[in-house]
This record gives structure tokens, sequence and C-alpha cells, in this order.
């Protein structure tokens, strides 16, 4: 059902010639596709998210880092590590330039940045880079945000790492 609600998002913001909206519909659909382990459209959604040369830095920089994210999950260490640099400028971009970002946008900040290093990281086997990235990320975020439901899996990719250098 996700699947037909992102599709009719993506058509929807295709008529309003709405960058941004697309691109992040693109991306919610490759989110679903990371859920569901289905690496191949997870990357290709990522990458197709990203093409526009219209998006704000914020949104291609979520792209950027779920397209590293599926790079991960296949063991690709160095290209990995080029998208997640290249999703970390873009979200210091967007930064600097807070009022050309959608509202949607307001979490993506270098530290959620760091947590996705982290979250990458562990998916690639290097737990102790992993652990240090999650727990920095995870300190840096206002306590209320640290608390939300969206940080709790960074929270037990903490305790995974930590576990796995046991």
């Amino acid at each position: 059902m996700a699947r037909q609600y992102y599709d009719r998002a993506t058509e929807w913001a295709l008529e309003a010639d709405d960058a941004n909206m697309v691109s992040t519909a693109l991306s919610m659909k490759g989110h679903l596709a990371y859920r569901l382990r289905q690496l191949g459209p997870m990357l290709g959604l990522s990458q197709a998210a990203q093409r526009d040369k219209r998006l704000a830095p914020g949104i291609r920089a979520l792209a950027a880092q779920q397209e590293a994210r599926a790079m991960a999950l296949n063991g690709e260490l160095d290209p990995c590590e080029r998208k997640l640099d290249e999703a970390m400028e873009l979200a210091v971009l967007a930064g600097e330039h807070p009022d050309d970002e959608p509202p949607w946008v307001y979490f993506y900040s270098p530290e959620y940045f760091t947590m996705q290093r982290g979250r990458a990281y562990l998916y690639l086997g290097l737990h102790e880079k992993a652990a240090d990235l999650l727990e920095a990320g995870l300190t840096a975020v206002p306590q209320e945000l640290r608390d939300a439901e969206w940080a709790q899996p960074y929270k037990t990719d903490l305790d995974t790492a930590r576990k796995r250098l046991s």
C-alpha cells in the first residue's frame, strides 16, 4: 500500500513540477525498498532522486546518503565513503541556506548524516567506527530529538556495533 501512495505522490509532484517533492517521493520509495531489503530498487531510486538539477541541497543529501547505504549493504566501501562525503557536504550547504530548503528536511542535520555514516559502517562491518559515529551523532542531537521514535533505530545500531566489538 505504501508503494501505491508513493507512486501517487510522485505523479502529483510531477504534475506540479515540484522537483523537491518528486525527489522526496522517489527517495521514500527507495526507503521502502531498503525496508524490504530490495537493494537494486533502493540504489536505483536513490540515484533517480538526485538527478534533477533544481533540487535543494538537503533533498539531494538525503538521497545521496541513502545511495551510500545501499552501497554499504552491497559491501562497496570506497564508493560508499565518497557518496557519504557528498551527502555531508550537501547537508552542510543546506544548513548554510535553510530558507532554501523545503520544510520537511528540518531534521537533516550534520548530526543526522553522522549517524547515517555510522549505520553504513555497521553494514560494512567497521564496528568501531560505526559505534563512534553513532554515539557522536546521537550525543550531538538535542535530547527531544534523541528521544524521538525515529532515533530508536540508531540507538539499536549503536548497541549492535558495541556488541560486535566485544
